[in-house]
């Protein structure tokens, strides 16, 4: 045995370096076969593992800067093997198992075939970073928006949802900032209702877009309808109810700032509408004694379907103002010459036999046949009135029951004025008037010629 022991050992030196020479040289063989080279793959995605063991306490991650992205990895090993590697070969993988407690999880690296061939795999990042955060949900309300101008002459009426509500759930740090979630429509010279799909996009709120990325919501996108109307203009009309307070007289003036307003709605809507009508219960002069001034908002008073033009800045408010005055009044002399009897039946003689005013009665014959009228009105429509204005008149056929036989007798009646617009009789006067029958009136006798005078005879 010691003899094999001593066999083993000599020439050891020798023995050390045949065998160093015979690996140089098979190395030296293999390279130049079969050499060593490295390849380089961009860009290459980490794989997390056991996520769960995060989300299952209610908690979620976020990914920093990217770092589940590996720019560049490098594998070396022989050149027949690498040379075949495609990026599918290549495994890189972070175990949340070996989450650190600065957040950081190690990244591996392997390849699925020809593995022993392969003398290493290197990335040129070493770790994923995570941002680990309790896990929070809202549910808020969608807000519908529209971009762009509709073409001219046309509004935007009214911009529907299929839903309403959209729930977001994601890192607190996220989900706490979005206060809003909205559906944009490009509208630009729309003319006609448009129904699309719009994505939904969060906000902060200060309006700046919240990134979806982390986050899990119920619905991205929605379907929306926007309905696109024509737009005309209309008058807008007022009239009024009730009696000023005595002594006071409506104006006549009625006006409405602004008096006329842009319409959106329907074509078959709109073509109907003549003017928009404030009632006269919303402007009630009862016992006023000052020029009323209201505001109405007009909304109330549209057709169904039909809007007021955003486009034209008016909110439906109108001031309408009703002008009220004190009137005046001027007494004006008449005589009993300022009035007309017509109609005077056929056959028939009519005469005014006497006049009240009111304060008294006037007879023919007794030399007083003038008597007063108090004419109330705006002291500017009274302004140079006079009795040739007024022009009494009185239907004398209209007093007498025409199916007599004999309508002489007498009657009474009240002479019609022509009265300028807004003026009036303050005082009633009343005419008596004498209808005779002018066949049954006495012949005046006629004087007879005297007979001419007897000459003497010669």
């Amino acid at each position: 045995m010691n003899k094999t022991k001593h066999n083993l050992f000599q020439n050891l030196a020798l023995k050390i370096t045949a065998f160093a020479f015979s690996a140089i040289l098979w190395l030296i063989v293999t390279n130049i076969n079969d050499p060593i080279t490295t390849r380089t793959f961009t860009n290459m995605k980490v794989t997390l593992r056991n996520t769960n063991l995060i989300t299952d306490n209610g908690d979620v991650y976020t990914i920093l800067d990217n770092t589940d992205v590996v720019p560049t990895v490098t594998v070396r090993g022989v050149r027949s093997v690498v040379e075949t590697l495609s990026e599918d070969d290549i495994v890189c993988y972070a175990n949340v198992e070996d989450l650190t407690s600065l957040n950081t999880v190690e990244i591996r690296y392997y390849t699925l075939h020809s593995s022993s061939s392969i003398d290493s795999i290197r990335g040129s990042i070493d770790n994923v970073r995570l941002q680990v955060e309790k896990r929070l949900a809202r549910t808020l309300t969608l807000e519908t928006r529209t971009n762009g101008e509709v073409a001219q002459e046309y509004q935007i009426g009214s911009v529907t949802p299929d839903q309403n509500q959209v729930r977001v759930a994601g890192p607190e740090s996220i989900v706490s900032r979005v206060t809003s979630a909205v559906a944009s429509v490009e509208v630009g010279g729309a003319s006609a209702n448009i129904s699309t799909y719009a994505d939904i996009k969060l906000y902060d709120s200060e309006g700046a877009e919240v990134p979806t990325a982390g986050l899990t919501m119920n619905i991205t996108s929605v379907k929306v309808s926007v309905s696109v109307l024509p737009v005309s203009g209309s008058l807008i009309s007022a009239t009024v109810s009730g009696v000023p307070a005595d002594g006071y007289l409506l104006t006549g003036e009625i006006t409405v700032s602004p008096e006329s307003v842009e319409l959106a709605g329907r074509s078959s809507v709109l073509e109907t509408i003549r003017s928009i009508d404030i009632p006269a219960s919303e402007l009630d002069v009862t016992d006023l004694t000052e020029t009323l001034v209201k505001t109405i908002n007009i909304k109330q008073y549209l057709p169904e379907g039909v809007y007021i033009a955003t486009e034209s800045g008016f909110d439906g408010n109108v001031t309408v103002t009703v002008g009220i005055e004190e009137s005046a009044v001027i007494k004006l002399q008449a005589d009993f010459s300022d009035i007309t009897l017509d109609q005077v039946p056929d056959g028939y003689s009519a005469e005014i036999t006497s006049v009240s005013d009111g304060t008294g009665v006037y007879t023919a014959g007794s030399g007083a046949t003038q008597f007063v009228y108090e004419i109330t009105g705006l002291a500017r429509n009274l302004q140079g009135l006079g009795m040739e204005d007024l022009k009494p008149v009185l239907n004398v056929s209209a007093l007498a029951d025409l199916t007599k036989a004999d309508l002489t007798g007498s009657y009474e009646g009240v002479p019609v004025l022509a009265l300028p617009e807004n003026v009036s009789v303050r005082n009633t006067v009343t005419v008596r008037v004498q209808l005779e029958n002018l066949s049954t009136l006495p012949e005046e006798s006629t004087p007879e010629e005297p007979l001419p005078a007897e000459q003497d005879s010669p």
